[in-house]
């Protein structure tokens, strides 16, 4: 008896489902469908024996389980309903087995709404994906109800597919997803409580929106081509598209951030709010790198770039300020032509290394270098130089883009004779702060010792 505590039909009858169906000229058909209301369709646990599912079987404590077919795939229908009329109420889907049939295979659930609660003992409503072997797929269609947070279990490798829609009965519920099965989400949540992944990975199909706050933990993976539209936060990975795609975020200061590159495709995370990447652990999967100009972040507001250790793809320098607004990877032998040309509309002339067409006496391969705007008169000089006692301070600007050119700095005290060493063979101490004025533009300190009763003049010369 189902309706007793601890007990519940758990087991698709599989020697009934093998038998199939006929289709058009008594060909079997390579699905077996069954309402959940029909004879014998399940198995009592307890007994081991056929049972049949009734109105009076649904209550806080009923547990359905739905196994992997070997050699078929099939489909249910739940065409029950509570004694009341009212959604069909259980406590835990679970969809189980282990496949390793000769060609892939699937399961559909369908049919009306399911209500899932508590049980009688305070158990978490839950959907358990425990199913092993990734050529099955579970394809689950119907709209789940959550009368109580929802708990995502599992350590499953099956495919696992949410077609329809959560949504709660009463505000706020929660879901919390752990084990390390995926699940991939195709219908855009309802539930108006956190989200936390806290192991495995949820996918966001195209076109979904998450409005509920996510919380990802270190072990766990968000990925997909939706839309966050609440905050997002937690030590997890961030991982656009299924495949190559585009995954929309708003306020965040993601910890890990996973890129996909392959020919002239790249992933893309879109920021309409304020990222912060001063934090951001950044990691590619990258093959056939055919293009010179990959976008991969666009931003409303940009707090702060990447931080050592995160480095490009190797060939590639990072540009902050793609088109305006966007994170681009450029190829670093074609930076200056996308800079000029692209980034600041230069032509002709007016677009060679040694042209300085806003007339400030700043070349643009110097603003290209220390990231000034080539077409407006830059009124300060980036390159600064101050003493101390006996220990000089020269300072300048550095763009991530200009780090993929080669100027070096050179000393005179007479303007005539240029040197790129110092008194005694000596080596500067040099230092490095990244994005110190903005996003991309950081800052390179370098401290000599140099005799006090002289003028020292400095200078920048590029070494192509």
């Amino acid at each position: 008896n189902a309706a007793q505590t601890g007990n519940g039909f758990a087991r698709l009858d599989d020697f009934k489902l093998q038998r199939g169906i006929l289709g058009q000229g008594d060909q079997p058909s390579p699905s077996a469908f069954l309402n959940w209301s029909q004879d014998s369709a399940w198995i009592n646990p307890q007994t081991n024996s056929p049972d049949t599912l009734l109105s009076t079987d649904s209550f806080p404590g009923c547990i359905l389980e739905f196994p992997v077919t070997q050699d078929f795939s099939y489909e249910t229908n739940n065409d029950l309903t509570r004694i009341s009329d009212l959604t069909f109420m259980l406590n835990s889907l679970r969809l189980t087995g282990f496949f390793d049939g000769a060609s892939p295979e699937s399961a559909t659930l369908s049919g009306s709404e399911l209500l899932l609660t508590d049980d009688l003992d305070s158990a978490s409503a839950n959907l358990a994906l425990e199913a092993m072997g990734p050529a099955y797929s579970f394809f689950l269609k119907q709209d789940l109800i959550l009368f109580h947070d929802l708990e995502i279990t599992g350590n499953g490798s099956a495919a696992f597919v949410l077609e329809g829609q959560i949504s709660e009965y009463h505000k706020p519920t929660s879901l919390t997803k752990s084990g390390t099965s995926s699940l991939l989400i195709k219908s855009s949540p309802k539930h108006t409580g956190p989200t936390s992944i806290n192991e495995g990975e949820i996918i966001l199909a195209e076109n979904v929106t998450l409005s509920s706050e996510v919380i990802i933990s270190e072990k766990a993976i968000l990925s997909g081509s939706g839309t966050l539209t609440n905050s997002l936060s937690g030590a997890g990975t961030i991982s656009p598209g299924q495949g190559i795609g585009t995954l929309t975020i708003q306020n965040a200061s993601p910890k890990r951030l996973h890129l996909e590159i392959d020919g002239n495709q790249a992933d893309h995370l879109v920021s309409t709010g304020i990222l912060d990447l001063s934090s951001t652990t950044l990691s590619w999967s990258t093959q056939n790198l055919t293009e010179v100009v990959y976008p991969i972040i666009t931003y409303k507001s940009l707090i702060d770039g990447f931080r050592n250790p995160n480095f490009p793809p190797a060939g590639y320098v990072f540009d902050y300020n793609y088109q305006g607004n966007k994170i681009a990877l450029v190829r670093s032998e074609n930076s200056y032509q996308v800079w000029s040309q692209q980034t600041h509309a230069l032509s002709g002339a007016n677009a060679l290394f040694e042209a300085d067409p806003d007339l400030d006496g700043i070349p643009n391969g110097l603003e290209f270098f220390t990231g000034s705007n080539p077409a407006e008169f830059t009124k300060t000089h980036p390159l600064k130089a101050s003493r101390r006692s006996g220990s000089t301070s020269v300072s300048y600007p550095i763009s991530s883009l200009g780090q993929a050119t080669l100027f070096r700095l050179q000393s005179s005290t007479d303007l005539i004779n240029w040197d790129d060493t110092f008194p005694g063979d000596q080596l500067p101490t040099v230092k490095e702060e990244k994005h110190f004025y903005s996003p991309g533009l950081g800052k390179v300190s370098q401290n000599i010792t140099l005799p006090s009763d002289k003028i020292r003049f400095f200078r920048f010369i590029h070494r192509p």
